[in-house]
């Protein structure tokens, strides 16, 4: 099985990191194992909602939006490098360019 770094971005997410709700954007990189890119970024997308499901405050119809991208192959030793844990969280308060 392969290993894939994947860059994850999110948008619209609603959380109360500092005692405010408000809307949040965020950037993480996994590391995620595969068969091929596709199936490690479904891994570690599905991983990052997992660890955000107590953060996220999102009510079910305003679902928060997921992107990746710089997905590269790596070896093991670059995959310990990368945290497993944590994001870096920035506020969302631009519209989408889509």
């Amino acid at each position: 099985m392969k290993i894939f770094k994947v860059l994850i971005e999110g948008r619209n997410c609603w959380a109360n990191l500092d005692g405010t709700c408000r809307r949040l954007g965020f950037v993480a990189i996994r590391a995620a194992k595969g068969i091929d890119r596709d199936r490690a970024t479904a891994v570690a997308v599905q991983e990052l909602k997992e660890e955000l499901r107590s953060i996220l405050l999102n009510k079910p119809e305003d679902i928060p939006e997921f992107t990746t991208g710089g997905i590269s192959e790596i070896d093991k030793e670059t995959a310990r490098e990368i945290p497993s844990t944590g994001c870096t969280w920035y506020p969302d308060d631009c519209p989408s360019p889509n």
